[in-house]
């Protein structure tokens, strides 16, 4: 994090409900390919690190004009929100089923478990990346971007409970107020508290 620099990706924040409805939407045909095609554009985003944006570069004049690639994640983000949208309207109005639960249960507890190894591994972060700043010559603030890193890594934890607490209602539970309720939660408390 630069000082006095607000960096952009610090707007980009999903969180794992989100992912998890998205892919859940995909049962249908047109959905998958919906989601398929959402992948093109995180293979923009990785601009120079994949041939496939200088390959197009090449074919399509206009996209010359982009400097910035990896500002490409925006257009998979809208895939994925509205994926995530039609997810949320089926869980609403039907009962999850047991592979969702299950599925949700693993990636918040891989999800946990990689914010315990953060949080254990923190000190050598800071020390690769103080030495990676200091041969770039780039004035980093390191405390805040590992603070922010952990915040993010607790608040995107938590919200994944929610979501799989959401998930276990509506498996379970027979009030899908409470199961739209708190699976709404799981994705828009994170979203407010870290913007």
């Amino acid at each position: 994090k630069m000082p006095m620099d607000a960096c952009w990706a610090e707007s980009v924040f999903l969180g794992l409900p989100v992912f998890i409805l998205a892919v859940a939407a995909a049962v249908e045909r047109s959905s998958r390919k919906l989601l398929l095609s959402s992948l093109l554009f995180v293979v923009l985003a990785l601009g120079s690190f994949t041939p496939v944006l200088g390959l197009l570069r090449t074919v399509m004049m206009p996209l010359r004009l982009c400097s910035f690639p990896e500002k490409w994640i925006y257009g998979a983000i809208v895939v994925w929100c509205v994926l995530a949208g039609v997810g949320f309207t089926r869980l609403v109005a039907g009962r999850p089923s047991r592979r969702l639960l299950a599925a949700a249960l693993a990636a918040a507890a891989l999800l946990g478990l990689g914010q315990v190894i953060f949080l254990i591994e923190a000190p050598s972060f800071a020390d690769i990346l103080a030495a990676k700043a200091k041969v770039w010559q780039v004035p980093v603030d390191l405390v805040s971007g590992l603070e922010a890193s952990r915040r993010g890594g607790l608040l995107a934890f938590l919200g994944s409970g929610a979501f799989v607490a959401a998930l276990v209602l509506g498996r379970f539970g027979r009030n899908r107020r409470w199961v739209a309720g708190l699976a709404a939660a799981s994705i828009l408390v994170p979203l407010v508290v870290t913007n």
